[in-house]
């Protein structure tokens, strides 16, 4: 596998790691462990694929006993991380393919595809996002990535019409396909 795609993958992992996944310290076990629970299967088989071409680990992948309120089945996968837990930092997004990996996971994780039936070419991106922090490192990989983007008080917008969003998804490669229709 190619240097690149291995570095996709890598800012993948840290982008789900900041969304929907956890890090945590298992006091049963003594140890870190990454966790990953989402309705979008392929999400997280993804997640999946970067652990065993990153780390050789193979997670199984596994229905979680509950479900969402709309009756919709929740997936999980989890492993122990103790050796490489230090790898999920974002000051670990240094490459161009990392950066396009983080804001990948992110738009898998907490992104939506928006149209304004009111205006002509109206399609946007949205990121939902509390985390000051996290929301103004995204808000600044976009912009070095050359996406201009907007701050809201709990997301961050893209406001480029159908061109950029097309733009954007062919860039950025979402792995959910539902996310990926304009």
């Amino acid at each position: 596998m190619s240097d690149k795609k291995l570095q996709f993958m890598k800012g993948y992992l840290i982008g789900i790691r900041h969304t929907d996944g956890s890090l945590f310290f298992d006091n049963y076990h003594r140890s870190w462990k990454f966790q990953l629970q989402a309705i979008d299967k392929e999400m997280v088989n993804y997640t999946r694929e970067c652990f065993k071409e990153l780390f050789g680990r193979s997670l199984t992948l596994q229905k979680c006993k509950r479900k969402t309120n709309a009756n919709k089945i929740v997936w999980q996968v989890s492993t122990y991380v103790q050796k490489i837990k230090d790898t999920f930092g974002i000051e670990n997004i240094k490459t161009k393919e990392e950066k396009r990996g983080f804001i990948s996971a992110f738009y898998d994780a907490e992104g939506s595809l928006l149209f304004d039936k009111r205006k002509k070419n109206a399609w946007r991106i949205q990121f939902a996002c509390e985390n000051e922090r996290l929301k103004l490192f995204l808000s600044n990989l976009l912009n070095k990535l050359g996406f201009v983007n907007s701050n809201y008080k709990h997301k961050v917008g893209l406001l480029n019409g159908t061109e950029g969003v097309k733009l954007f998804l062919n860039f950025f490669m979402p792995k959910i396909k539902r996310k990926r229709f304009v």
